[in-house]
């Protein structure tokens, strides 16, 4: 599926449809948690985006920042404050 990712950008961000799913970051240390590390899925209707189609293009163009404070700001909150 082609998608301009440049177009459907903003709105998708309106909608929230970017899914944040944290991975863990083990240290090998101590084995404890050391972090986490958030990756992004687009759930564009009834249908996803793959990270390949879409974070190339926003970095490209630099909107990659509207994402970073989206995910960093929006749903790491919302994560944080449901824990």
């Amino acid at each position: 599926m082609a998608v301009d990712v440049l177009a459907l950008f903003p709105e998708a961000l309106k909608n929230e449809e970017f899914l944040v799913y944290y991975q863990p970051k083990v240290s090998l240390r101590n084995y404890r948690l050391a972090g986490a590390e958030a990756l992004v899925r687009w759930k564009h209707g009834d249908n996803f985006i793959f990270p390949d189609q879409f974070i190339p293009t926003l970095e490209k163009d630099g909107a990659i920042c509207d994402l970073d404070f989206y995910i960093g700001l929006t749903r790491a909150t919302a994560f944080l404050r449901s824990a």
